[in-house]
């Protein structure tokens, strides 16, 4: 069974216009009008329209969430690509609400940090798709502009091996990087931590 959910980036409770939103952005994005001949950016867009016609009828949404929903009662604590973004866009939510002055930067950092240790990474090199990889480092972007430029750094090396040498997901992580106010090279970074990337990609296959 298709995670539909999971594929827009949308939570289980989302409400039309979420899945609306979310669906017109990832289309304009993986249409194949705009990537010809790129075969897994067809797959994506197919996957995609599919999970939209699905979840925008009031009928089959319903009747998709009985299956969906009685499957994630057979696990007591499902574990999902969608769970790691729903906790990283709750931290960026929670942080914005409370503003600059009022959150305790060292807190902020150890809890990225820990949703990016080595294990959650491999998982979700293993099980994400790209889009909710791309949405998980845009969440995460966002939330390192309240860091302290060493720690900021440390979570752009993180980022960095999610991004699991893809060029668009590196560019995105280099161009975001720019906006804040760290004063280290993000080119210099990025070659720094290319074998230690090459070393995730060789050692995913063995978990």
């Amino acid at each position: 069974m298709k995670d539909f959910y999971n594929i827009l980036g949308v939570s289980s409770s989302a409400s039309f216009d979420e899945i609306k939103k979310s669906y017109r952005k990832l289309a304009l994005q993986y249409h194949p009008d705009r990537n010809s001949g790129n075969k897994r950016y067809e797959e994506i867009f197919i996957n995609i329209s599919e999970a939209y016609h699905t979840l925008s009828n009031e009928e089959s949404r319903k009747n998709y969430d009985l299956i969906y929903k009685k499957k994630l009662s057979t696990f007591s604590q499902p574990v999902t690509p969608y769970l790691f973004l729903k906790k990283f866009q709750d931290i960026r939510k929670f942080i914005y609400k409370k503003g600059k002055n009022k959150i305790s930067k060292n807190a902020l950092y150890k809890g990225l940090e820990k949703l990016l240790s080595d294990e959650n990474i491999k998982y979700l090199l293993l099980k994400s798709n790209k889009q909710i990889l791309e949405l998980i480092i845009i969440e995460n972007l966002k939330c390192i502009k309240f860091l302290q430029s060493s720690d900021k750094e440390k979570i752009i090396h993180r980022l960095l091996i999610l991004a699991n040498n893809d060029n668009f997901l590196t560019t995105l992580i280099g161009v975001n990087s720019k906006h804040t106010e760290t004063k280290y090279n993000f080119t210099t970074i990025f070659y720094k931590f290319t074998n230690k990337i090459k070393h995730y990609l060789i050692n995913k296959t063995n978990l």
